[in-house]
This record gives C-alpha cells, structure tokens and sequence, in this order.
C-alpha cells in the first residue's frame, strides 16, 4: 500500500493491494445517494485514474442535496419546454413551412398589386425550348390594358410541334415585324419596370438568344418569376425534390392570354388570407404534457403510476425501507410493463425499472 498526496494508492481488484471494499467508486456512490468530496484512495490505469470515497467519513462524502419543490416545478418546466420545441420543430418541418411559403407568396402579391403603376406582366410565343425565337409577344400592365400584342417574323421556319401547341403558323407571321423591328417598343415600354412573367428563366433566356443572334444590346430589366411564387402559394410541396412544386398556367398559350391568366393568378394570391402566426396556430394543436398523459391513458394505468412514484419516493428516502414496500413496486413495475402505452409513459416521467 503507498500513499501519494495523503491519498492511498491502491492496485486494482483482485491484486494484492486491492482497495477494501467499504470504499466507492463516483458511480458507486450515487446508486447509494451520496456525493464526492474528496477522495481517500486511487487507482491508477492506462487512461484515467480512478478514485476512491469513504462513504462513512463525511469529509470523503456526503449526502445529496434533496432538490426541492421549486427545482421540481423548475424541472418539469424546462422539460415541457423542451417538448415543446421538439413537437414545434417537427410541425414546422411538416406542415409549417409549407404555410409560411403560402403567406408570404401572399404578401409578395399585396406588395405587387399596391406597386402596380411600376409592374408590367409579359410573355412569349416561340418557335421551341432552346435555341428559339420569339413568334408572339405580348405585355400588359396590371389593370389588364394592353401594351404590346404582336406576332414576330422569325428568321427560321415554326416548327409544327411548336405551332400545334400555340397556334401560329408560318402563313400568320408572314407580314409580321421582325424582332430587331419591335425591339425599341420592347424597351421603350420595360424601361424603369419591374416585369411579372410567369416561367421567368425561359422567356429571358428566349429573349436574351434574340438580342444575340440579331446583334442587339441586351435589355436590361427588373422582373419577378410568378410562377415561382404561385408555386409557393398553392402548396404542393416535394419532399424528394425539397421544394414546391410548379403549376401550369392554363393561359391557353398564346401571348396575352397567357399575360391575362398571370395578372388573375396574382390578383387571386392578393386577395387570399394570409394565415395567423405560425405558433398561434401550432398553439392550437399543441396539447401541453398533463393533458396529454390524461388523455392517452385510462385512469386504472395512472392511478399504478401514480402509486409508483409514491413507493419511489419512499424507497429513495428510507433505506430501510420493507420488503413489501420492494415487491409493490416490482408488482406495479410488472403490471405497467405489460401495457404498451406503460412502457412508453414510465420513460416520459423517468421512473426506474
């Protein structure tokens, strides 16, 4: 046996300077209630050193804090808090996003109907997906007046897949204006506006092919994607894709038509009621902890549970405590066992097995 720092050094058990069994461990120490406060003994190992605690000399341990009433309620508090923005977390990943999206689509719509005089709302017909020209073009302002409504001469033949879903042939376009020919209308009416299109990436990537092929200083404009925003407002949400999916305009594909259907879809958001606050509403639905337990088991199940943290009590106080007292437990402990709903509400209110 050697002493280091008036701490006895001991050897691990089952060695011949083993520590003598009235001495404890930390863990050890809190099975039987009692708290370190300085160590009699070590043990040194490869990674730690372990120390040892006389739970009979006050000076090495002493009994824990009971926690009092007010700790309890502070406890219990913080757990339901806790359970609170765990359930609100999980609701919001759900549900919540999705209304949040919805109510904002709304506000940006209010914001673009009350900006109205500084908003147009343009689209185009065009002979394919990439690489095409425009063969129609129309724009409007947001009282539905027409600004611009004109078919375009394009410097290729209209494909007839194009013109079976639009309608316009190369006989209409003919006698059309070409694109260099409209393009200072184009200007003169975008210039200092913001441009509501719905589809936004595509009629600007049309628009921008035209200003290349015919050598045209691109035009440089504000616009907004309404489509994207009608996809947030209506909802359908893609967990696999991780956002909102895209509806169809149903405009009837030709240049204003399609022009008016987007001037309609912002003035239906404008006019939708925006959801109250997203806690109001999960406050709705939330039901706080005891409620919930009352709810969720019959009261034969919580008078046992009740009756068990009663023993608990009695057990954690009195170390002297009966056998009885120890077999109602393990008897109550084996009723609540059986019950599915038991197992899970014994692990909500902690209670020992």
């Amino acid at each position: 046996m050697n002493k280091s720092n008036d701490i006895t050094v001991y050897q691990w058990w089952g060695n011949d300077n083993e520590p003598p069994s009235h001495l404890k461990t930390k863990k050890q120490l809190a099975h039987i209630r009692l708290k370190p406060v300085e160590p009699v003994g070590v043990i040194y190992c490869t990674k730690y050193d372990l120390y040892l605690y006389d739970p009979s000399n006050p000076k090495s341990a002493t009994e824990k804090r009971k926690v009092t009433e007010k700790q309890l309620k502070a406890l219990a508090k913080g757990r339901e808090k806790q359970r609170y923005e765990q359930e609100y977390n999980e609701w919001f990943n759900n549900w919540g996003h999705i209304i949040k999206a919805e109510n904002e689509a709304i506000l940006r719509a209010r914001e673009i109907i009350k900006d109205k005089n500084n908003w147009l709302i343009l689209d185009t017909e065009t002979t394919g997906l990439s690489d095409a020209e425009i063969v129609e073009i129309g724009i409007i302002n947001l009282d539905g007046e027409i600004l611009l409504n004109s078919l375009v001469k394009p410097s290729i033949s209209i494909p007839d897949d194009a013109t079976m879903i639009h309608g316009i042939t190369n006989e209409m376009v003919a006698n059309s204006p070409t694109f260099p020919e409209i393009y200072h209308q184009i200007q003169s009416i975008t210039k200092d506006k913001t441009v509501g299109i719905y589809n936004a990436d595509f009629d600007i990537s049309i628009l921008n092919y035209c200003y290349q092929k015919h050598n045209l200083q691109r035009l440089e404009f504000d616009y907004d994607c309404i489509m994207f925003l009608y996809a947030r407002y209506y909802g359908e949400y893609s967990d696999y894709h991780g956002n909102f999916k895209w509806q169809p305009l149903n405009g009837g594909h030709r240049a204003i038509d399609d022009c008016l259907a987007t001037l309609k879809l912002i003035k239906k958001m404008a006019d939708s009621k925006v959801t109250e606050d997203l806690e109001s509403l999960f406050k709705k639905h939330y039901t706080p902890r005891d409620i919930y337990l009352k709810r969720r088991f019959n009261n034969r199940l919580l008078g046992i549970l009740d009756n068990l943290k009663t023993l608990e009590k009695i057990l954690d106080s009195d170390n002297n405590c009966s056998v009885s007292e120890k077999k109602i437990k393990d008897y109550l402990l084996r009723c609540v066992e059986n019950c599915q709903k038991g197992r899970s509400i014994l692990r909500q209110i902690s209670i020992k097995i």
